[in-house]
């Protein structure tokens, strides 16, 4: 790959895979840490893999506008690489008669910093979830000034969904628990908005400028808005309009996100408990598509708030629940707004009376917006928190939450080696010899073992005109692997799914 500022050629080297995704429909994303010949930046970089409709805008220029718009809180992307299309090779068969059967597709890859996982906060810090909402609503962060002297000198943060629309005209609409990562900054926790394959470029009103190509509506479904669920679950006629993505739609994924972070990342001692939150989370996953959105149709246009005062929490998450009815306060006046508005359509309609004056779709008559939403917030749950409530050094087990995602395998592996020298100095002379005999046993099967196994890997004369092609040895889990082996294995992966339907 090469890096835009210098020009300058890097090889990159696989390490170990962070998320898989096998499939025929949808991006098919590879997520791995990776190694460097040359010093690209000073933190822990990642590279992801998919395959990308190429009609969409490439990921590494959204995150470019999103920037020039001041836009903060979003990826440092570094090298890229647009590696082949879908209508390429093999697969040209499928793309050769008939331009509009099947979707071309790029395989792409990005390389840019290694964040981490909120599971990793959040397993004891649960009373930052309101702040990460906060965050990628669009948070004015002025209460954290007193941090640190230099947050104080950065002034505000204009982050998040809000500014994301507004001042880059950008929906991201894939907002799921894979693509909120943080870092700390500061001894803060910073939130990350990354994954910008799904994201589009959109007008004033909320209108894609691009008109949709994809055959399938693609996102996350456990966090998907319960409108474009619904809209997915029927079958419609040819001339049937999609409902179109809106800003309204990545805050109700916000909702389920944080819902989701309750069910999945507390830690949670009774196993009823904890049984009972991953049936929801089974129901968002596994449901039919009706299913899922009607379950969260009756979370967000519930007047009540039953549907949130009988669901199961965490017990120390009890506190959040006045906050997560806040949410669906706000949700089910917005929806009423649409449903009347819609009733006065259908009466004008039957009765061939004028229609009614316009309705602001985007924001469902200004009822549904990042305003409106911290508002209903800050109504229901009015604890904003202290300082030292938001610095890491005062967050429970922290640092060994976080170890797996900041030290690589090979620092790891490294690590071990030290401890066990250390360890066998202190060892008695009759255990250390003992170890010894071990190792050289070990040492001799392993021996054997390979010895063996170079025996099988060519295979037997099936004829005695056509020799059958040596079997290849399967990769070494935990291995690594250059750039080019690795997307010829995933390719080769894909591939045995089976055809395109």
């Amino acid at each position: 790959m090469i890096i835009p500022k210098t020009q300058e050629q890097v090889k990159v080297t696989l390490g170990k895979p962070i998320f898989t995704q096998y499939g025929i429909v949808g991006r098919r994303t590879f997520l791995y840490r990776i190694k460097t010949d040359t010093v690209v930046v000073q933190t822990p970089l990642v590279i992801k893999f998919s395959y990308q409709v190429i009609t969409l805008q490439r990921e590494q220029e959204l995150v470019e506008v999103a920037l020039k718009a001041g836009v903060k809180h979003i990826p440092k992307v570094h090298m890229w690489s647009d590696l082949w299309k879908l209508s390429e090779g093999a697969r040209a068969i499928f793309h050769d008669d008939n331009k509009n059967a099947y979707e071309d597709k790029m395989l792409r890859a990005l390389v840019y910093t290694r964040y981490i996982p909120l599971k990793a906060l959040f397993k004891t810090a649960w009373h930052l979830i309101p702040y990460m909402a906060d965050q990628i609503l669009d948070c004015m962060h002025v209460h954290i000034s007193c941090l640190s002297p230099k947050v104080a000198n950065d002034g505000v943060f204009p982050i998040g969904l809000h500014d994301l629309r507004y001042k880059a005209n950008i929906l991201h609409r894939d907002i799921s628990a894979n693509n909120v990562m943080f870092e700390i900054r500061d001894g803060v926790v910073n939130f990350i908005l990354i994954d910008y394959d799904l994201a589009t470029m959109v007008d004033p009103d909320g209108e894609p400028l691009a008109a949709p190509s994809s055959k399938h509506r693609t996102g996350t479904l456990p966090f998907m808005a319960h409108e474009l669920l619904d809209d997915m679950s029927r079958p419609r006629p040819p001339e049937y309009r999609r409902v179109t993505h809106r800003l309204r739609h990545d805050f109700e994924s916000l909702f389920y996100l944080c819902l989701y972070c309750i069910f999945t990342m507390i830690k949670v001692e009774d196993e009823k408990r904890r049984m009972q939150m991953h049936t929801y989370v089974r129901e968002w996953q596994t449901g039919s598509l009706d299913g899922i959105a009607s379950i969260k149709h009756r979370l967000c246009a519930d007047v009540s708030g039953d549907s949130i005062s009988e669901l199961v929490f965490p017990a120390p998450c009890e506190a959040l629940r006045p906050w997560f009815l806040g949410w669906t306060d706000v949700f089910s006046e917005g929806y009423l707004a649409l449903a009347g508005y819609k009733k006065k359509i259908r009466l004008a309609k039957w009765n061939n009376e004028k229609s009614p004056p316009g309705f602001d779709i985007d924001t469902l008559q200004g009822t549904l917006t990042r305003d409106t939403i911290k508002e209903s917030l800050r109504l229901s749950y009015d604890r904003p928190l202290r300082p030292e409530e938001l610095q890491v050094a005062n967050i429970p087990d922290f640092a060994k939450d976080i170890e797996p995602y900041m030290i690589d395998d090979e620092d790891l592996e490294e690590h071990v080696q030290k401890q066990g020298s250390v360890a066998e100095k202190a060892m008695p002379a009759r255990k250390l010899e003992t170890k010894l005999k071990k190792a050289e046993v070990a040492k001799k099967t392993v021996t054997e073992t390979v010895a063996a196994t170079k025996k099988t890997t060519t295979a037997k004369i099936v004829s005695p005109i056509r020799k059958q092609s040596p079997k290849r040895v399967a990769h070494k889990p935990g291995g690594v692997l250059n750039l080019a082996a690795a997307t010829r294995n995933m390719t080769t992966r894909s591939m045995q799914k089976g055809p395109v339907r």
